[in-house]
């Protein structure tokens, strides 16, 4: 192992004209928007007093019409704004080590979730980023809504909520047989290929608002490189065990 890993506000316009009588009036229009806005000439005209100078008359046209195209591309650029398609990433940390680690034995990232997130949020914590073993990327995190196969032959894909996961790739872009994965009762699967040949455990985890670490453990288990990785909420000192995946067959 070698590496891993935010309107148009209150103004104050004065309209000055000079009548027949060669005096001057001012007519004050004040106008207050937080967002999109509109503006009409009956809107103008119940301001202002009537306007008699033809040059006056086309000025205010003039700015009329800049107004409502400022509007109108206000109003444009903000419905044209969606954000970004998933997954999109708010933050990525890399550390990566000075030289492999031949005896890795654990590895334990702490990290925290400040404020409750609601279950119709798709959100996925990957304190896991990215870790690669070998040639074998693979990443780990907590999830909103998971969903997996309840076994390796049952492949019905059920909904199981809030949880942990651990996914490993293939390096050769052939499919990754369920023989790699294993796990407690409880523990979900899922090998397939849309986002590339992956193979991957994931189990329920009710994680909310609190202090977490994420753990990667090599397994005692035999017939290859086997690791193990799970959460413990800090708080309570509770930890599942998600699965294990084995990334080095011989």
């Amino acid at each position: 192992m070698s590496s891993w890993a935010g309107s148009v506000h209150g103004s104050d316009a004065t309209i000055q004209r000079s009548n027949s009588r060669g005096g001057e009036r001012a007519g004050r229009l004040r106008h207050l928007a937080h967002g999109p806005f509109s503006l009409s000439a009956a809107t103008l005209s119940n301001r202002l007093p009537a306007l008699s100078s033809p040059t006056a008359k086309n000025a205010l046209r003039v700015l009329l019409f800049l107004l409502l195209a400022l509007a109108a591309q206000v109003a444009l650029a903000r419905r044209a704004f969606t954000p970004p398609r998933y997954p999109w990433h708010l933050v990525d940390l890399w550390w990566t080590s000075a030289a492999s680690t031949p005896t890795f034995s654990e590895l334990a990232i702490d990290f925290e979730i400040v404020g409750e997130v609601p279950d119709g949020v798709d959100l996925y914590i990957a304190p896991l980023g990215l870790v690669q073993v070998g040639k074998i990327p693979a990443y780990g995190g907590v999830q909103t809504a998971i969903r997996g196969w309840p076994g390796k032959k049952d492949r019905r894909m059920l909904p199981i909520g809030r949880g942990g996961i651990f996914s490993r790739w293939s390096v050769d872009g052939e499919p990754v047989s369920l023989d790699e994965a294993t796990g407690p009762a409880g523990t979900h699967y899922e090998a397939a290929d849309y986002e590339d040949e992956f193979v991957s455990v994931r189990r329920h985890v009710a994680w909310k608002s609190g202090r977490y670490t994420y753990f990667l453990r090599r397994s005692k288990m035999s017939g290859g490189l086997w690791l193990k990785a799970s959460v413990r909420e800090l708080a309570s000192g509770q930890e599942t065990e998600i699965g294990s995946l084995r990334f080095d067959a011989s």
